[in-house]
C-alpha cells in the first residue's frame, strides 16, 4: 500500500517546517484528510466525518494517484480516473460493501461503493476532478460543500464563537460584580 501523499508545512520565513513534516510522515491518509478539510472549514461537523475504513480510502487514493495527472495540476481526468475503479479487483470486491450510512446528516440515502461511484460519475461535470473532491463524497453529507456553503458555516461559527464570547464576558462581568460586593 502506498503511503499517503504529503503535505510541506512551512514557517513564518517559509522554510520547510521539520517538525512538522516529522509529523506530517506519521499521520494516517483519514488524518491528513481531516487536517486539509480544517483548513478549509472551522470545525468538523458530524456530516462531514469520512465514512470509509482507512484502508478503503488508501485503496481509492493510490487508484486516484496512479491515474496521469490532468494539466499540471493535482488532479485527473474524470474519465481516466472512473475507468481505472472499475477495473480494480479489489475495488470490485468492495463494490457491494456500505460505503456511507449518512445517519440523518444527508438526504443522499445509504450507498454502497458502486452506487457512489454511479453517483460520482452522474455528478461531476467537470473534465479533471481532484483528491479533495473524490473524498467529499464518502462522508456522511455525501457531497461536496459548495463555496457558499462553506462560507455559510464560516460565518455560523463566527456567530457561534462571538456569542459564546460575548456570554463568557457577561459572566466574568456578573462574578466581578459579585466580588466587589463581598
Amino acid at each position: 500500500m502506498a503511503k499517503a501523499q504529503k503535505t510541506v508545512k512551512k514557517d513564518a520565513d517559509g522554510n520547510v517546517d521539520a517538525e512538522a513534516e516529522a509529523a506530517n510522515e506519521m499521520m494516517t491518509l483519514m488524518e491528513q484528510e481531516k487536517e486539509r478539510r480544517l483548513q478549509e472549514l472551522p470545525k468538523l461537523r458530524p456530516a462531514d466525518q469520512i465514512d470509509i475504513t482507512e484502508k478503503q480510502l488508501q485503496l481509492i487514493k493510490d487508484i486516484f494517484d496512479s491515474c496521469p495527472r490532468a494539466g499540471g495540476k493535482d488532479a485527473v481526468n474524470v474519465l481516466t480516473f472512473f475507468l481505472a475503479i472499475r477495473k480494480d479487483p479489489q475495488i470490485r470486491m468492495i463494490n457491494s460493501a456500505i460505503a456511507r450510512d449518512p445517519e440523518g446528516y444527508s438526504r443522499v440515502p445509504r450507498e454502497t461503493f458502486q452506487e457512489v461511484f454511479d453517483r460520482m460519475e452522474r455528478e461531476l461535470q467537470q473534465k479533471q476532478v481532484d483528491w479533495a473532491v473524490i473524498v467529499e463524497f464518502f462522508t456522511k453529507r455525501g457531497r461536496p460543500l459548495s463555496k457558499d456553503e462553506i462560507q455559510k458555516l464560516v460565518e455560523e461559527d463566527r456567530r457561534a464563537r462571538e456569542a459564546e464570547e460575548s456570554r463568557q464576558r457577561a459572566d466574568e462581568e456578573a462574578e466581578r460584580r459579585r466580588n466587589q460586593r463581598i
